[in-house]
């Protein structure tokens, strides 16, 4: 609360730090404010200001919203205020809890772009955490065969490799949204009509084949729901093995972490899951997904994939 520590690492488990250093003589306000990017960190300053820091200096980057910000921050919830950096749109979000009731969940938002320099603000309800997503997907190739240009034929997949990035927030529903900057009214934790697919599951050599034995789904009890599941050995093209199964029953309580089994048996060299609700009335409250998988290792010819 009273200064940032500057602390220089040697790498020495008995003598762990060379200089202990206070820098600047700005605290925290926020605890939950502080951000970090690869340009070193944001956070809210027990003057009621804005800054990033590189490491060396601090630069003063909340002039334009500081009144507006903290006239509309309650001090009694200081330690309810989030910060987070977000990588796809390079912005620092700070969102603080309007209203005055104990324990009221963050909503309004700020949010610092980087690049631009600037700043932009709006409404996310209920908003209470962040977190980055990053998925993946992408060719494979033996490495056995020794050379790239012999390895062309035995890749599995040919549309090549590509990262997405995107950004998650939990709610005070307990439910758990992909941010879209254009369409805050959807977290309203009003329950959803969804479709979710596993990553494809593939074999550690090219040609080895994958048989997916069952689905394992991890949830939130919240009443009954019935998902049907069903898995893809073309890359999400078709689906097959369809069937449902029940979240929730009688004898379980509302809160407790429980667990539903989807029998498949489908066998390919990828195989993904895929998992739907189609009664907007229900809630789904997913905490994870398990595949339990066995790996054959018999390559099938290439005329025939």
């Amino acid at each position: 609360k009273e200064s940032i520590v500057d602390m220089r690492a040697t790498g020495d488990a008995s003598n762990p730090f060379d200089t202990t250093e206070l820098v600047g003589g700005l605290g925290l306000l926020c605890p939950n404010s502080v951000a970090e990017w690869v340009g070193g960190h944001f956070f809210a300053s027990s003057d009621e200001s804005i800054f990033g820091f590189d490491g060396s200096k601090f630069d003063d980057i909340g002039v334009d919203i500081r009144d507006e910000l903290f006239s509309n921050l309650n001090p009694n919830h200081y330690d309810i205020v989030v910060g987070f950096f977000n990588r796809p749109t390079s912005e620092y979000i700070i969102m603080i809890p309007t209203g005055s009731q104990l324990g009221m969940s963050p909503s309004l938002y700020y949010a610092y772009d980087v690049r631009k320099k600037r700043w932009r603000s709006g409404v996310y309800t209920g908003v209470t955490s962040f977190a980055p997503y990053i998925s993946s997907g992408g060719i494979s190739w033996d490495e056995d065969i020794g050379t790239w240009d012999a390895a062309t034929d035995n890749w599995n997949d040919p549309v090549g490799t590509a990262t997405q990035q995107k950004t998650m927030v939990g709610t005070s529903s307990k439910k758990v949204f992909i941010l879209d900057e254009t369409t805050p009214y959807l977290f309203d934790g009003a329950a959803l009509q969804f479709s979710y697919q596993t990553g494809d599951i593939i074999g550690e050599n090219d040609g080895d084949e994958v048989t997916l034995l069952q689905l394992v789904i991890g949830y939130i009890v919240d009443g009954i729901a019935t998902l049907t599941v069903d898995a893809s050995v073309d890359q999400g093209n078709t689906f097959i093995g369809e069937t449902t199964v029940t979240l929730g029953g009688s004898g379980l309580k509302s809160g407790d972490t429980q667990y539903a089994y989807a029998s498949l048996l489908v066998t390919g060299n990828n195989v993904r899951a895929r998992i739907r609700n189609s009664n907007i009335n229900e809630r789904v409250r997913i905490v994870s997904l398990s595949p339990v998988v066995s790996f054959s290792r018999s390559s099938r010819a290439e005329s025939a994939q």
